[in-house]
């Protein structure tokens, strides 16, 4: 076997070299050797060195002897795998139950993961207080742009300073993946509240506190674009009240018993960046409460009046305890908001004041334009009514209702539309027959007459 790689040189080539070293000497044969001894370095059991010359193997210059080792005759071992503890922690997410040890934290528990991130209850070591730290769900393996939306989110975030307003207290970063420490609401969200109707004394005073908090953050250029229950926190009073016992007839959430809270603004858009999520098609946000333009995917139309819809949502469903739509599936739900009209509300509760449905049911209007101008404007309205005062909105009267039905079901009124004419064609085809005819009856009693007269002259 020809020799050439001395033991220490062939260390040195490492895994990959030697395989392709192997791999040409076995494709090519004596001229693959013949080049990898000429550009070697060869050595001898005494410790000299030299270089080999042409394509001859000869002994050691200096003391005759022979080099060291040969070729391999096989393949080494691939390299073994580094140790599970040199492995850097937490490459992959933590798994449910798993807490990270992020520096500066003592993680207590999970609060919850949805489809991008993941909240941890933790205790600020500094500060001594408690904040929820959000992580991204797909930790160190996330791309950039889920690193991009993350860092909008916290940027979106700190420049809302609104008392209805989740606070961000600090944005960092452990073993690659980005945090940053939110306000922390020990009331649960308004979701866990929901299931029976509100009084109106409760949820209007809840409905105008959002929609205020939601202008504020228009006022500054954001749009929520996902708003809903499960992103409304609850803060509780001194007392821990979350239900008021005076009304026994229906689930009642007490006004003065919290502090509601907007947060999750991982869908905003910033009105003076092109950040968020503006893909043509997307559609963005919960079911439920998105808007007709979201559902639909007009992504390009959804502005500040998709806001003033999911807050629509939000107090109807205050109100009958159940959203304005609910399929049995997303897209059933999806194909619901973009084509039918909600029930009143007060189909569904008896209880609601026909102002406070017609402020409900503005909201929910399937155009952009025919809602309410703004989060403001809602809010007004709803201090009007609760003030005893008129309101600006108006319900739907009977010919819009009809128009605004025969839009949706474009078949069924066109077929309506041909039948009405059929129907209105026979009329007046029987009308003019009927008119003749009648005509020369008269005629012919009239000739009659004649006849008798000159028959007695």
């Amino acid at each position: 076997m020809a020799r050439g790689i001395a033991a220490p040189q062939a260390k040195a080539c490492g895994y990959n070299e030697l395989r392709r070293t192997a791999v040409d000497r076995w494709r090519c044969g004596k001229q693959t050797v013949k080049m990898v001894v000429m550009s070697m370095q060869l050595r001898c059991e005494n410790g000299h060195e030299w270089a080999a010359a042409g394509d001859t193997v000869a002994d050691c210059p200096q003391c005759g002897a022979a080099q060291l080792d040969d070729y391999p005759d096989e393949l080494p071992p691939p390299p073994k795998p580094l140790p599970a503890s040199t492995a850097i922690p937490h490459a992959t997410p933590p798994a449910p139950g798993e807490l990270p040890p992020v520096p500066g934290y003592e993680v207590l528990r999970e609060l919850g993961r949805g489809g991008m991130g993941v909240v941890y209850l933790a205790r600020d070591r500094r500060l001594q207080r408690h904040a929820a730290l959000k992580m991204i769900l797909t930790g160190a393996q996330s791309g950039p742009e889920e690193r991009a939306r993350f860092r909008t989110e916290a940027e979106t975030v700190a420049r809302l300073q609104h008392p209805n307003i989740v606070q961000i207290f600090e944005v960092g970063e452990w073993n690659g993946q980005p945090y940053f420490a939110l306000e922390y609401l020990d009331g649960g969200n308004l979701a866990k509240q929901l299931g029976q109707p509100f009084s109106p004394a409760a949820a209007v005073p809840l409905a105008e506190t959002l929609a205020r908090a939601v202008q504020y953050a228009h006022d500054q250029g954001v749009i929520h674009r996902d708003l809903k229950p499960g992103n409304i926190l609850l803060q509780k009073d001194e007392g821990g009240r979350m239900k008021d016992e005076k009304n026994c007839s229906s689930f009642i959430l007490h006004p003065s018993s919290f502090v509601p809270k907007i947060t999750d603004f991982g869908l905003a858009k910033r009105l003076d960046t092109q950040s968020g999520s503006t893909q043509s098609g997307s559609i963005l946000g919960t079911p439920c409460y998105r808007a007709p333009e979201q559902a639909s995917g007009r992504v390009k139309q959804i502005g500040p009046a998709a806001d003033v819809y999911a807050l629509g949502a939000i107090l109807y469903e205050l109100l009958t305890g159940r959203p304005p739509f609910l399929g049995e599936s997303s897209m059933e739900t999806v194909l619901h908001v973009i084509q039918d009209e909600p029930a009143p509300p007060r189909l569904l509760n008896s209880h609601v004041p026909l102002d406070l449905e017609t402020i409900c049911l503005k909201c929910l209007r399937k155009e952009p334009a025919n809602r309410y101008e703004s989060a403001g404007a809602m809010a007004d309205d709803l201090r009007r009514f609760a003030e005893g005062r008129p309101i600006l909105a108006r319900p739907v009267g009977a010919l819009e209702r009809g128009w605004r039905m025969a839009r949706r079901n474009r078949t069924a009124s066109g077929m309506a539309a041909a039948l009405l004419l059929t129907l209105i064609a026979g009329i007046v085809v029987a009308t003019y027959f009927a008119v003749q005819s009648a005509g020369r009856a008269e005629k012919n009693l009239e000739m009659k007459h004649i006849a008798e007269r000159r028959l007695y002259l």
